[in-house]
């Protein structure tokens, strides 16, 4: 039986269906597409705006671009898709369940994993190769990849074995870094060419890009973060903490429903709230409700 499916809805939040009939703008939330597989995340492009990747729990990504509503799927050999990012030299990098991160090129429309340097292992022993990597951001030609163990990067070839992950988050002594309890991360965000914050299982942390600095800003498990403003956003259970990018509290907000994801539409200028049940939505100067016609 077919599954008609609003692609971001109950997904990552990155762009919600709202209520409004009248919003008139090039975005993936404009479409109602139908689909045959169970969706699992939506990825926006990093270099063409009207790009998305739409990822399936089967494995399949669908590249959808919402300028000419055209669709076309994508094979892969991997379980649960998290993530996909293209970087700027064409390389496809995916974020997989229990299969890790994998750098893949695009052939006959299927994502191949690359001969060398494709598949890449954490720096553990008893977990190398069996970890899940919920998201992906390229900094000044970086990767970042939030893992179910940590916040991880890939080092450049210069490092020597490249198909390791180095571990940023939470530090490790490096001769025994089977010693420190594994921290989920989930969410990355980056501000102004200077920072990259990830929501983690024990706080708000912030990675200085210029010289790999780490910060830990809170100590509550954050579930998803979003910076506009100025200000960086940090979904903590039933509430909402705004900080600035030290860290310093600027406002708190309590929701209605306990949410797992945050988005804020900038253009509406609209706080989205996302969990099992519910979507809270909330206007500027609004307070926040939850909003059944999201639900469809």
């Amino acid at each position: 039986q077919t599954i008609m499916r609003y692609t971001f809805l109950l997904l990552l939040g990155l762009f919600l269906v709202s209520c409004s009939e009248d919003k008139q703008s090039a975005s993936l939330n404009e479409s109602e597409i139908f689909f045959e597989e169970t969706l699992a995340s939506i990825s926006k492009d990093n270099i063409e705006e009207d790009l998305f990747y739409i990822g399936t729990e089967d494995g399949i990504v669908y590249i959808y671009n919402s300028e000419n509503q055209q669709l076309r799927k994508v094979k892969t050999s991997f379980d649960r898709i998290y993530k996909v990012v293209r970087d700027s030299i064409g390389n496809y990098w995916v974020g997989t369940r229990n299969m890790g991160l994998f750098c893949c090129e695009n052939r006959d429309d299927s994502l191949c994993v690359k001969e060398k340097h494709g598949r890449f292992y954490l720096p553990l022993k008893s977990k190398r190769s069996r970890y899940s990597a919920y998201d992906i951001s390229i900094q000044q030609s970086k990767v970042y990849v939030a893992t179910s163990h940590g916040l991880c990067y890939v080092p450049n070839e210069a490092d020597g074995n490249d198909s390791t992950l180095k571990i940023l988050y939470p530090s490790r002594h490096t001769d025994a870094p089977e010693n420190t309890h594994p921290v989920g991360t989930r969410s990355l965000q980056p501000y102004k060419n200077l920072y990259l914050f990830c929501a983690s299982d024990s706080g708000l942390v912030r990675v200085g890009l210029a010289d790999g600095s780490l910060r830990k800003l809170s100590a509550r498990k954050t579930h998803n973060i979003d910076i506009h403003d100025d200000l960086v956003y940090s979904l903590i259970g039933d509430s909402l903490i705004a900080t600035d990018i030290n860290g310093k509290t600027s406002e708190s907000f309590a929701l209605k429903h306990p949410a797992q994801i945050y988005y804020y539409d900038k253009t509406e200028q609209t706080n989205y709230f996302i969990s099992n049940h519910h979507i809270q939505r909330e206007g500027r100067g609004k307070r926040h409700r939850a909003n059944p016609c999201a639900l469809l």
